[in-house]
């Protein structure tokens, strides 16, 4: 908290653009005077994280009921894809950071408007209206709708205002920016039961199974398969992997070595293997040499990485028994320690993470498979 008299009279200065905000939000429509003053305002607070606590709290709790109140709703979509709207969202978007900021947002009805804004915004983006601003736009939405469900209580009420139905659209986004916040905010709501069967009945799967075969970036791949992994919880779901070639899918995945997508492919082939037909057709198509093939890989960098790090370890034990007849007094003697003592860690952690996908993902897998030979 600002005490010093320099830091009074920034406050106090603070405090009145802030009333002067609020002002001109509540009077008028005038877009110009308040656009400036909320992206000035928005770039100061950028890196706040708890407005609530903050010394102004009170003219920012104004400030926020004006925006949600006056500057959400319009009858033109042109509104909601113009630099102004964009700005307004970025202003939100930083309240938020912030639980209380979304509890309000909440109360105020604004989410609601928000999630008509996004079928509005998605409509125009699909039918390939690639408006610059819109897609801006959709990705600050998206951003906000992922933070919004983070908190569990919160999920059931983004489910009352259609905002599933919204994403699921945004997984055939053209802009990746876009795609990738609409998984990460599907993957959140979808740790709902209730959500995750709303997502499981609108039909993604075939959709996420072709972003897992198409697409190049990693961070997409792994959020796809995430989804994914998460959907195969469900009966129908599963059924639908079946019927749109998801298995030989997941199983020429199973040939790449990113970790964290592979775990994913193996835990929905696990989820898979529940069903006898699935489980059949997993054999068939040659699942289980495969499944092997990565528990002896990890097996094998496993036992690789803690011989490394053991004999990096005799190399560190054997420089201090040197070292205990005199002090170092070189400073590269201590680097040299540190660094081996560096590295032995990093081997040792990689060997951990290493272990779960062969013990925890693949062996549950061969299990289920074998007990239906």
């Amino acid at each position: 908290m600002l005490t010093t008299p320099n830091g009074e009279v920034q406050l106090s200065k603070e405090r009145e653009e802030l009333c002067r905000l609020v002002a001109i939000l509540g009077a008028s429509n005038d877009r110009t005077t308040s656009s400036q003053l909320v992206e000035d305002l928005s770039r100061r607070y950028i890196n706040e994280r708890s407005l609530s606590s903050h010394p102004l709290c009170l003219e920012f709790s104004q400030v926020f009921e004006e925006l949600v109140r006056s500057r959400f709703d319009s009858d033109s979509s042109d509104y909601y894809q113009s630099e102004y709207f964009l700005r307004i969202l970025i202003w939100v978007k930083i309240f938020i950071r912030d639980p209380s900021y979304q509890r309000e947002l909440f109360h105020l009805g604004g989410v609601k408007i928000l999630s008509k804004v996004l079928r509005a915004v998605t409509r125009d983006y699909l039918n390939f209206e690639d408006e610059v601003m819109g897609i801006e736009v959709l990705k600050v939405m998206t951003n906000i709708f992922q933070k919004l469900s983070v908190e569990p209580s919160q999920r059931l009420w983004l489910i009352a205002c259609d905002v599933p139905q919204s994403l699921v659209l945004l997984l055939c986004a053209r802009d990746l920016s876009v795609l990738n916040c609409t998984l990460y905010a599907l993957i959140d709501l979808a740790r709902s039961d209730q959500a995750r069967v709303m997502i499981g009945e609108m039909n993604c799967v075939e959709t996420l199974l072709h972003i897992l075969q198409d697409y190049t970036n990693p961070t997409t791949r792994q959020l796809s398969s995430e989804l994914l992994r998460q959907l195969c919880s469900l009966d129908n779901v599963k059924e639908q992997v079946k019927v749109f070639d998801g298995i030989p899918l997941c199983l020429s995945v199973l040939h790449e070595e990113d970790l964290t997508l592979l775990f994913n492919i193996v835990s929905i082939v696990e989820r898979l293997s529940s069903d006898n037909d699935s489980s059949s057709d997993i054999r068939e198509l040659g699942g289980m040499p495969l499944l092997i093939n990565i528990i002896q890989d990890q097996v094998n960098k496993t036992t690789s990485s803690v011989g490394e790090g053991s004999s990096l370890l005799t190399e560190e034990e054997t420089r201090q028994e040197e070292e205990e007849g005199g002090s170092i007094t070189a400073r590269g003697g201590r680097d040299t320690v540190t660094h081996v003592r560096h590295e032995s860690i990093k081997l040792q952690t990689g060997a951990r993470l290493a272990t779960p996908l062969s013990v925890e993902a693949v062996w549950p897998v061969l299990q289920d498979l074998v007990a239906v030979c």
